[in-house]
């Protein structure tokens, strides 16, 4: 599967604070179901993916605003939590399974379903104690849109501003956003496009708007060509507006 997020490292607060996480506590925990917290779907542990971390994705199904990871060496027990401070040690060679649980307003969630992963060998082999995590945020509740333009034709070298707006039409909050913008020439190509970031959003509450204004230049742009200009929002897309670039 193909995901376009960021890679951000676990941490207890999933909206203030990057995700990381590098061990574990060493209290068990069992297997149960204390509210109507969605379950997070589809935790996937990556095999083999790097010697330094296992990285850890899922998708978030509403409800939660921290998320929890479990590690375990046995698939049938849900073991023990992961923190930031490390200590306990990744063996190479080693399976290890991962569950993840939401939590919000004194509720949890059920464990998600395990997941398997395991550490890239390398040549004399080293352990590690490092563990990345990334919560894939489902966008399907999210609508953006590229407000219309004063005037589509540019001067080469002058810049565009650019309005947009972003609405959480889902019951639950987004969480870590960036927004960013692109360019496709449609009748040239000298590989000279824009991809330019311009924020980061920590949440979208549900039911709240989000406006911005993007300053985009256009000097690296091919002079007397037409391009489409994309909205990106993670991995999604606002319909493409057409620009074009005289001298």
């Amino acid at each position: 599967m193909n995901f376009y997020s960021l890679l951000i490292y676990f941490s207890v607060l999933l909206c203030s604070n990057p995700l990381s996480a590098q061990a574990s506590k060493t209290k068990k925990n069992k297997l149960q179901n204390t509210s109507t917290l969605a379950t997070p779907e589809g935790v996937a542990a990556s095999d083999g993916l790097s010697p330094d971390y296992i990285d850890i994705k899922w998708t978030a199904r509403g409800g939660g605003i921290t998320y929890r990871i479990y590690r375990s060496d046995n698939p049938s027990v849900v073991g023990t939590e992961i923190t930031a401070k490390p200590q306990i040690v990744l063996r190479q060679g080693r399976r290890y399974y991962y569950r993840v649980k939401a939590q919000a307003n004194n509720q949890e969630s059920a464990y998600s379903l395990a997941d398997a992963g395991f550490l890239k060998a390398v040549a004399g082999g080293h352990d590690s104690t490092e563990l990345s995590a990334t919560q894939l945020i489902d966008l399907q509740q999210l609508e953006l849109e590229i407000r219309p333009l004063e005037r589509d034709t540019f001067q080469h070298g002058e810049t565009i501003n650019v309005r947009y707006v972003l609405v959480n039409k889902g019951n639950t909050p987004l969480s870590n956003l960036t927004v960013r913008f692109t360019t496709l020439a449609k009748n040239v190509w000298d590989g000279n496009e824009l991809d330019v970031e311009i924020e980061k959003i920590t949440s979208l509450q549900a039911g709240e708007s989000h406006r911005g204004v993007a300053i985009l230049p256009t000097k690296t742009l091919h002079a007397d060509a037409v391009y489409d200009l994309t909205l990106w929002v993670n991995e999604k897309t606002a319909k493409n507006t057409r620009i074009v670039i005289i001298k």
